[in-house]
């Protein structure tokens, strides 16, 4: 029995993306700050899932439009990753919802989405 494992053409990782992860640390006034520091930049393969629209506001008050981005992200094999990481593409910022390796290690395949500010 023969398993046939899906190959990715290098060519296809066409978006410059880094992933960062959250840092905490404390000022002299034990306040707690919150940073990012970059894992790793990588070249990643983009595939939009699902973007929806939302709008907020009351009656008689001007409504705003906010808007979700679910994508699929597939780049090299990164060790390490976990839900707590962000990916920054561009000036979007996507949070890791799921995370699963590909072709025995080879390749990383991430579910991430934007926050509705």
């Amino acid at each position: 029995m023969s398993y046939r494992t899906k190959t990715y053409d290098p060519g296809r990782f066409d978006i410059p993306i880094t992933i960062k992860r959250k840092s905490k640390t404390q000022n002299e006034y034990g306040e707690e700050i919150v940073s990012l520091v970059t894992v790793t930049d990588a070249w990643a393969e983009k595939e939009l899932q699902q973007a929806r629209e939302f709008r907020s506001g009351n009656a008689g008050v001007e409504a705003s439009k906010k808007a979700q981005v679910v994508a699929k992200y597939t780049f090299r094999f990164v060790s390490g990753l976990a839900y707590d990481m962000i990916i920054l593409d561009g000036d979007e910022e996507y949070n890791i919802t799921k995370i699963a390796d590909k072709n025995r290690q080879q390749y990383s395949e991430v579910i991430a989405q934007t926050n509705v500010n």
